[in-house]
């Protein structure tokens, strides 16, 4: 027997425990201690199996460079193998094998190449004199099929950029020169990266605005379409369909900085404008291409839907007024078949062109405002009038645009705003729309000068927003 101590509140009491049932508590305590340790080694066993693992992907990463992903294919990786673990076979297969399965990939079928051309054509959205660039493993063949079909500019990069498990971040860029420098970006590899995203990423950055990418699926198509539109900063998905045995994701890149800064604007909740027009925003003309023959008739005017009568303080705003002025400096320039008389608005034309104020500022009601910053719309050559190089108003550095706008929509009972799509232009109404100064806007027209498809897009994505926004024509 062995005696045992044992403290009862202030009362301390001996217990005699049979030495027979301690030794067997020992006994059982040193074996469960014992189990535990052997099962501890084990797992730790394991684990520095999967880390070395593991870390041959980034020491491939690391060191591969050209070797990896060069002309002639992966580097020997049984021939690595016999550094790390004795026996090539068993490093391969073992370890190796199911890490590299996501990185190697297949060259390109020549079908898929030819059938993604003649499509991308048929969609006006490839052309012979493009730069080309093919990113990945099977870049070699690609570049060699586009030299076939008549392409001359191709380039080929045998390596795309991966995601280090070590520092999370690239470790193998595009070693191009610089951004925006390529009409069309391929890629079939984004399904072997670990960040399908950044790819695509980097694929956009070396795109020119308005320039496509095409991106070959061959698995999990649903999964990486998501992966690559959340990589898509600056771009719209155009198309996504079945060539062969591949799912191919075609995007393009926005013209202008102007349409993806829209798409991601939140209108403030109480935005009265929308709240008003929402409901009548399915009643309006389709957006074209093309000028539709019965233009204006086909024009919905707000007006149409909304009992204006007592309405005391009507704004039209014209943005640009210069560039749709006949020859003769007719002022002609209000709506056709508005269903309300121009003379119920108070007028202004916004301009830098100082032409415009001779020409139209000639009755009660209307007035010129001088925007300075309109003459960087003319930077491409487009000559200008003696009127125009007049100097500026001494007060130009103090006048602040978007504040007088503010100011004068905020407390109009209807306000129409007319504006061109061109680059300045184009910073104002994003500005507006980041501000939430465009819910003081009921009815907005705008004319697009170029890149209509874009424009067009642009012209949904507002009218998703709520905005009840016209694509005006004119001569």
């Amino acid at each position: 027997m062995v005696d045992r101590t044992v403290r009862m509140g202030t009362e301390v009491k001996s217990i005699r425990v049979p030495r027979r049932v301690w030794f067997g508590s020992q006994i059982s305590i040193v074996l469960l201690v014992g189990g535990n340790h052997t099962s501890s080694r084990h797992a730790l066993f394991r684990a520095l199996i999967i880390a070395s693992a593991l870390s041959v992907v980034p020491l491939l990463e690391l060191t591969a460079k050209n070797h990896v992903f060069g002309d002639h294919g992966a580097v020997d990786l049984v021939d690595l193998g016999r550094f790390v673990i004795p026996g090539p076979k068993l490093f391969f297969h073992k370890l190796v094998q199911p890490f590299w399965g996501k990185i190697e990939t297949e060259k390109y079928p020549q079908v898929v190449i030819a059938d993604l051309v003649d499509e991308l054509m048929g969609l006006k959205l490839l052309h012979y004199d493009a730069k080309i660039l093919c990113i990945g493993q099977g870049s070699d063949s690609a570049v060699s099929g586009f030299k076939e079909m008549g392409f001359s500019v191709v380039q080929g990069v045998p390596k795309h950029p991966l995601f280090s498990f070590f520092s999370r971040k690239h470790v193998n860029e595009l070693e191009l020169s610089g951004d925006k420098s390529f009409d069309f970006v391929l890629c079939g590899d984004v399904d072997h990266v670990a960040s399908p995203a950044l790819l695509v990423l980097e694929m956009e950055r070396v795109l020119k605005p308005g320039g496509t990418g095409a991106v070959l699926v061959s698995t999990n198509a649903n999964r990486l379409v998501k992966s690559v539109t959340s990589g898509l900063k600056q771009s719209e998905i155009v198309r996504v369909n079945n060539l062969d045995k591949f799912t191919v994701i075609v995007f393009k890149r926005n013209v202008t900085e102007t349409a993806y800064c829209i798409g991601k604007s939140q209108l403030p909740r109480d935005c009265k404008s929308v709240d008003t027009n929402r409901p009548y925003t399915e009643f309006m003309e389709p957006l074209l291409e093309q000028k539709p023959a019965d233009f204006p008739k086909s024009v919905a005017y707000l007006p149409k839907f909304l009992d204006l009568s007592l309405k005391k303080s009507l704004v039209y705003i014209d943005i640009g007024a210069a560039e749709h002025m006949d020859a003769n400096l007719t002022p002609n320039w209000f709506f056709p078949l508005y269903p309300l008389d121009s003379k119920a608005f108070n007028v202004y034309f916004v301009d830098h062109n100082t032409s415009v104020m001779l020409s139209y500022v000639k009755k009660p009601g209307v007035t010129f405002v001088y925007h300075p910053d309109l003459a960087e719309n003319n930077s491409t050559g487009k000559k200008i009038t003696p009127l125009e190089q007049l100097e500026p108003f001494p007060e130009d550095e103090r006048f602040d645009f978007l504040a007088w706008f503010e100011e004068t929509a905020k407390y109009a009972d209807f306000v129409v705003l007319k504006m061109n799509t061109n680059q300045v232009e184009m910073k104002f109404l994003t500005v507006l729309l980041e501000t939430g100064v465009i819910c003081y806007v009921d009815e907005l027209f705008l004319r697009c000068s170029n890149h209509k498809s874009d424009c067009i897009n642009m012209l949904q994505t507002l009218r998703a927003r709520g905005v009840f926004v016209h694509q005006w024509w004119e001569d």
